[in-house]
């Protein structure tokens, strides 16, 4: 059998696969044949009714570079197209001629036989585009020494679309055209989340990231991009320490306020959080970038949190970003911090191509973000066994406006006596802003903050007021509120978390007021929370056992699904991973053997699925119950 033959036999077969493990198999040489050349073999510009043979159409080129004054090619329908040199600066620019058709192509620069020419563009294109450094010392080091080779140049090109400058413009176009889907939105290789925003490295948590790899990274960006680059670094912001690695020394304050007024009309809200901090920490801030700062504050403080205001629809895209993540399985053994801010960064990527199209972005919710919801609250509980102080509830428009003003008045007090006084009057002397601030929900960890405990030592009286609380008879379900409320916010010891497991055995797991069902599932919830955070494995226990008296004598018991919920929130009090997984399994075990509606065991048997594929050494310990599962599930189901 020929070379060709096998090609060919081998692409009919890949058409049997779903795309993701077609374009999987592609790219690996061990599958016997090299598919990647015979996939590329065609160059198309916008349609594949307007593509041209690779090999045809880099000769025709090369041809140009040599001085000939125009080539003749053919595309894929037949239709001769003639190519000039293009009068644009660049000297490297192909002008593309059919009739009263033309386009112009610069991106075969490559190509051209003089080395400084190679050079020059392709530093403009990488800076750009945002290659890394090292992708960015690969290629300069080759187009300095020679003309690239076919094969060498499909390969700049492709990293050159994948990198992040690369990927928002075709999202942008595909927003333009209306042809938005998975696979347009969100990449499903890794490397293109390394581009953006730096890969993690040893660094264990935000603030090492930070000093480590975006202070060096930012730096780079703006020398080369300037504003441009500052406007695409503030899409990073989703914790301050990465706002405070962004260096404004180097800017004029024209150029600032120019970006600033910019910002206040066009940014997406992670990106107007960051500028609003940048305002606060400038030491040369003036009344007009103030004055640009405020007008982002109000238009978060005037977010009425309804599906089609900034936050909430921010929301739906970082479920949209974090799900598909998680159902493409990549970054499952990265830290988490690391994971979210490479999800919201690009969830803000995505936002800024929405604003700039004016796209519907409530058509984007209702289609797509809402089926991606329930992975990123799954891969969420499967981190709290390494970040177990964020939780995907937390990720919701009230929580958001919560954190973002929290964050601006920290900041702001921080920098008080520094601070322009539009803004501190604003900030921390008018109640507009400070109405809006509420304890505990503005101080918070945020979604890259899981891993850190509070710095924040738990006051005496409230530390006395836990424990006369947990200490009186009969136990109620409120007294357990003013612990559950310091939970996140203050540093506990075990000590607190002790109290809290021996007042529930003491009751005999009876709590006045629990016939709520949903105050009771939001307090164990709390609780659960509290086990996680303390890293207690005895309180989980004892709420394990509080859920099944309550499931079992209560007659308002907590359903299934809120009990699995709980139980995996507890589960993370045990960091060592064979214990999680142990608890874990004894736990989908004990649900999936009680009297279950068909509603109930599919939840259930969802949850265990996606739990499995994310984490499939879970298999070991859930397989009995999902062999229950399955025999309440008709086979159809």
């Amino acid at each position: 059998m020929s070379y060709d033959d096998e090609v060919k036999m081998t692409l009919m077969a890949l058409k049997f696969y779903p795309p993701s493990i077609q374009d999987d198999l592609i790219r690996r040489k061990s599958c016997g044949v090299d598919l990647s050349e015979a996939t590329s073999n065609w160059i198309s510009f916008g349609s594949d009714a307007l593509s041209f043979l690779r090999k045809n159409i880099f000769d025709a080129i090369r041809d140009l570079y040599q001085k000939k004054e125009q080539v003749s090619i053919s595309d894929k329908s037949g239709r001769e197209w003639v190519l000039v040199n293009s009068d644009l600066p660049t000297r490297a620019s192909i002008k593309f001629q059919h009739a009263d058709i033309n386009f112009v192509v610069s991106d075969c620069f490559a190509l051209h036989p003089d080395p400084e020419v190679r050079s020059v563009i392709f530093k403009t294109f990488a800076f750009k585009v945002g290659m890394t450094k090292p992708k960015r010392l690969h290629w300069l080091n080759l187009v300095l020494a020679r003309a690239l080779h076919d094969e060498e140049l499909s390969q700049l090109l492709d990293e050159l679309a994948t990198s992040p400058g690369g990927i928002d413009q075709i999202i942008l176009e595909r927003m333009k055209s209306g042809e938005v889907d998975y696979p347009t939105l969100i990449p499903d290789f890794e490397s293109y989340y390394e581009d953006l925003v730096g890969a993690v490295g040893q660094n264990e948590d935000i603030f090492s990231f930070s000093k480590m790899v975006s202070k060096r990274k930012f730096d780079e960006i703006i020398d080369f991009e300037r504003t441009e680059g500052l406007k695409k670094i503030l899409r990073q912001s989703a914790h301050s320490s990465l706002v405070d690695s962004i260096a404004l020394n180097s800017f004029q304050i024209n150029e600032l306020e120019d970006t600033f007024e910019w910002l206040s009309n066009n940014a997406d809200v992670l990106s107007k959080i960051g500028a609003v901090e940048l305002a606060l920490t400038y030491y040369n801030c003036n009344l007009k970038i103030a004055g640009y700062a405020v007008q982002m504050i109000k238009s978060i403080v005037d977010d009425d949190l309804s599906a089609s205001g900034e936050l909430s629809q921010f929301c739906d895209l970082v479920f949209l970003v974090g799900g598909e993540l998680a159902r493409n399985g990549l970054f499952i053994s990265s830290p988490p911090y690391w994971r979210r801010l490479a999800i919201f960064s690009h969830a803000a990527s995505i936002n800024w191509a929405v604003l700039k199209n004016k796209t519907n972005v409530i058509h984007l919710s209702e289609t797509q973000c809402h089926s991606r919801k329930p992975l990123f609250f799954i891969q969420t509980l499967i981190d709290l066994r390494k970040e177990p102080r964020w939780q995907s509830d937390y990720l919701n428009p009230a929580q958001l406006k919560a954190e973002f003003l929290g964050r601006i008045l920290m900041t702001a007090q921080r920098n008080s006596t520094t601070l322009h006084e539009y803004l501190r009057e604003y900030i921390l002397q008018s109640s507009e802003l400070k109405n809006e601030v509420h304890f505990p929900f503005a101080y918070l960890p945020g979604p890259l903050e899981g891993g850190m405990e509070s710095a924040v030592m738990l006051p005496h009286d409230l530390s006395e007021a836990i424990e006369t609380a947990l200490s009186s008879l009969p136990l109620e379900l409120s007294s357990f509120i003013p612990l559950v409320n310091s939970a996140l916010v203050f540093k506990l010891n075990e000590e607190q978390a002790n109290l809290a497991a021996k007042a529930l055995r003491a009751a005999n797991y009876q709590l006045r007021s629990a016939n709520n069902t949903d105050n009771f599932a939001a307090v164990l919830n709390g609780l659960a929370t509290v086990a996680a955070a303390a890293r207690n494995p005895a309180l989980a226990d004892e709420i394990i056992i509080l859920m099944r008296v309550q499931r079992n004598c209560s007659e308002q018991s907590l359903s299934a699904d809120q009990a699995l919920t709980i139980g995996l929130i507890s589960a993370a009090a045990r960091s060592n991973e064979r214990d999680w997984m142990d608890f874990i399994g004894k736990l989908l075990n004990e649900l999936s053997f009680q009297d279950l509606s068909q509603v109930e065991a599919r939840t259930i048997r969802f949850v265990l699925l996606q739990l499995c594929r994310l984490k499939p050494d879970l298999w070991r310990y859930c397989g009995g119950a999902h062999a229950a599962l399955q025999s309440i599930l008709p086979q159809s189901i």
